[in-house]
């Protein structure tokens, strides 16, 4: 079978969780005898990669459309895996190839739908002069805001669906919020179908530091990175804290630089920019996350994979799907500082109840293995 994803980045699966899922499941493929492509808008520095063929674009549309139409008639893949199904660039393609061949079209939307309904609230006080902030006008435009926002994105998603055979999403949850958007929305053409993920297995567990982590992105707006120095703060205050912990923050991004600034004097905590987090993980025990949004969440599953237990804000539906709270993860009440750094002193001090959800959390990513993924993958290919 010929399977070729199509996506905007370049495939480079350190930069991104779509050029990960990418890069995992066309290896997989390519493991299970498959003929894998991947067409990519943007091109860059990328690892080697042998078990697909990699076509790049330049970066301006035009030529890329005419570079797709190119490869897509000339390769006439039995399966095409659209990683971008709001690029409009890319469906005028598809629509045109789907018209005329026997292959089938495969949308996968990688994020939360509620991805700007969560920050909305945020997104009108940026608008605003200081002293409408807080008051009935910014709460109002919120509403409009979101309404208009709610009319497009139903646009959105209506012209997937016809563009496409199938669109995958990865929890129910998203379906939930799939159903705010598209109330009568074709349940025929939707699956939910997890994300795969890979661990590094030459990076092994041991050696363990009393060290808490984050890995992720420093952009304010999405990961609510400005909350990590105010919980480690009341983590530190806390009457229970022992010393001998550290943090460590893996990620750049635009708000790094100020991050630095409010952890200035900590010297418990370092700021290690992009770099490749399985060290980390392997030395690592609690893992962090604020985000008020993500789609899958890979990182989640890959500290799950070296038995790091997760707390997290319960801040989007997709996660209480993925993890177990209570049992491999800890849930809190979304932007509650106070109860996340309490829950971290909790696991900080309790070694048994670490140990023990750090199993859980081991094989709870078990579930979430890329020849499993992968198998899942065929089954949805039968039904097509």
């Amino acid at each position: 079978m010929k399977i070729m994803f199509i996506q905007t980045p370049f495939l480079n699966p350190q930069r991104g969780g779509v050029q990960k899922v990418t890069w995992n499941l066309a290896n997989q493929f390519n493991n299970d005898g498959h003929d894998v492509f991947v067409f990519t808008h943007l091109s860059g520095e990328r690892p080697e990669c042998d078990f697909a063929e990699v076509m790049e674009g330049k970066g301006n549309w035009i030529d890329t459309k005419v570079m797709l139409e190119h490869w897509i008639f000339k390769i006439k893949p039995d399966i095409v895996v659209n990683q971008m199904p709001y690029e409009k660039n890319f469906n005028t393609v598809l629509v045109k190839y789907g018209s005329i061949g026997n292959s089938k079209l495969i949308a996968c939307i990688h994020n939360s739908l509620f991805s700007f309904k969560l920050i909305v609230e945020d997104f009108v006080k940026n608008l605003l002069p200081p002293f409408l902030k807080h008051t009935i006008i910014s709460k109002q435009l919120a509403i409009v805001i979101l309404l208009l926002h709610k009319i497009k994105h139903r646009k959105e998603l209506k012209i997937i669906a016809r563009t496409h055979d199938i669109i995958n999403v990865f929890t129910n949850a998203n379906l939930k919020e799939l159903s705010y958007f598209w109330e009568d929305f074709p349940k025929e053409k939707f699956r939910v179908q997890a994300n795969p993920f890979v661990t590094d297995q030459t990076t092994v567990k041991g050696n363990e530091e009393n060290t808490l982590l984050f890995v992720g992105r420093l952009v304010q707006k999405q990961k609510r990175v400005f909350d990590l120095p105010i919980i480690w703060a009341k983590v530190k205050k806390h009457t229970e804290f022992k010393e001998d912990w550290n943090f460590d923050i893996l990620g750049n991004g635009p708000d790094m630089n100020y991050l630095k600034g409010l952890f200035d004097t900590e010297t418990a905590v370092e700021l290690h920019g992009f770099t490749n987090p399985n060290l980390f993980y392997a030395k690592s025990k609690i893992f962090i996350m604020t985000s008020a949004y993500e789609g899958f969440a890979n990182a989640v599953l890959e500290a799950q994979s070296y038995g790091l237990v997760i707390v997290a804000y319960n801040s989007y539906g997709a996660l209480g799907e993925v993890v177990n709270d209570g049992k491999d993860a800890v849930l809190v009440e979304e932007y509650n500082k106070d109860k996340m750094a309490n829950e971290i002193v909790k696991l900080m001090n309790n070694k048994k109840c670490l140990d023990k959800m750090s199993l859980a959390a081991r094989e709870n990513s078990r579930k979430y293995q890329a020849h499993k993924i992968a198998f899942q993958w065929y089954q949805l290919f039968s039904e097509l």
